[in-house]
């Protein structure tokens, strides 16, 4: 009766485990999830803070305002190095640029082109459903050019924006700062910086409301609430990365 036989597979062969990746893995992730949890804090203090303006329902119309860009920032966050997700997040852009049209319309009881600040509003907004459309007409090969537009487009817009304090004006500085971070890593394709990046931005743009730099006014000057603000997003990055 022969014997058995048995193969082995060498040990050279078999693929290596690198035990450090899973645990990065999961840091990154947690660091992502963290600064969500912050975005979406950050809205509950707003709109407590509203509550407690002079003009409370002013107050209120500004954070939702400022929720509609925001979350679409934080959407984009992870979408935007998931190329399945493109032609979705086209459409978001369009979508994103009718809705803010209509529900800003509703809210204000018509629109006043008269004013600036309106017509910035609506002019921003507008862009950023064109390039969508021009995305989903031209294909993946515009995308990093459609990115240094709604950048660029961005910091122009806070450049020209009037702002009620100096503090609302330093809450778009950060914000855009965030943007311009998140470019460089779009750039060159750093996934999870990117995406940190703008939530950030998105934390920055929420806290840049009436509301919450109303009362900040009356607590500290500018330079401090900037380097609360930007300290606070830089130690949160470093923590989860």
């Amino acid at each position: 009766m022969p014997l058995p036989t048995f193969t082995c597979t060498p040990l050279k062969s078999q693929p290596r485990i690198n035990k450090t990746d899973e645990p990065s893995n999961v840091k990154q992730v947690v660091g992502l999830w963290s600064k969500c949890i912050l975005y979406f804090l950050m809205i509950v203090v707003c709109f407590r803070l509203a509550a407690k303006c002079d003009d409370a329902a002013a107050c209120r119309l500004q954070v939702m305002g400022h929720i509609y860009p925001a979350t679409f920032m934080v959407a984009l966050a992870w979408s935007w190095h998931n190329p399945k997700h493109r032609t979705a997040e086209c459409w978001a852009m369009i979508a994103f640029w009718l809705m803010y049209w209509i529900i800003d319309a509703v809210q204000q009881n018509g629109v006043d082109f008269s004013k600036l600040k309106i017509v910035q509003h609506y002019a921003f907004t507008l862009l950023v459903g064109m390039c969508g459309i021009y995305r989903l007409c031209r294909g993946p090969i515009i995308d990093t050019f459609i990115m240094s537009v709604l950048v660029s487009g961005f910091v122009l817009f806070v450049y020209m924006h009037p702002q009620p304090n100096t503090i609302g004006e330093t809450m778009h500085l950060v914000c855009a700062g965030w943007l311009c971070a998140f470019l460089v890593a779009y750039l060159f394709k750093c996934k999870l910086e990117g995406s940190a990046f703008m939530i950030m931005a998105a934390t920055s743009f929420v806290c840049s409301q009436l509301a919450l730099t109303s009362v900040a006014v009356g607590c500290m000057d500018t330079v401090a609430y900037f380097v609360l603000a930007t300290l606070l997003g830089f130690f949160v990055h470093c923590i989860f990365f």
